[in-house]
């Protein structure tokens, strides 16, 4: 069984390869995922993050929020976890600078 879209908590799923995490600083895709493959974003900016399942996340077109951190890069903003899309994955900050770091997981 596999955690639910955009879930807070851990999948109950095991992976066995995980991409190099990166380090993202600018709006736009972020990933494309395959079947069976999980993409895993942490907000670092100290203001939230829009997310939309396909390309052209705006402040006003995207699905989910990952919340901010309480200051730049302190770690407190949960991991996002998008485990049931295939395909094109896009960020926008809500204001400020855009930080966060993903990466894939897979089989």
């Amino acid at each position: 069984m596999s955690a639910p879209l955009g879930n807070q908590g851990v999948s109950a799923k095991q992976y066995a390869t995980s991409t190099t995490p990166v380090r993202g600083t600018a709006d736009g895709d972020v990933a494309t995922l395959a079947g069976g493959e999980i993409l895993v974003i942490q907000n670092l900016s100290a203001t939230p993050l829009c997310v939309r399942l396909g390309t052209g996340a705006t402040t006003d077109i995207f699905h989910y929020i990952v919340p901010a951190c309480n200051v730049q890069d302190d770690g407190t903003s949960p991991p996002f976890y998008i485990d049931n899309w295939i395909g094109i994955v896009s960020v926008i900050k809500q204001s400020g600078t855009t930080r966060y770091m993903q990466n894939k997981l897979s089989n």
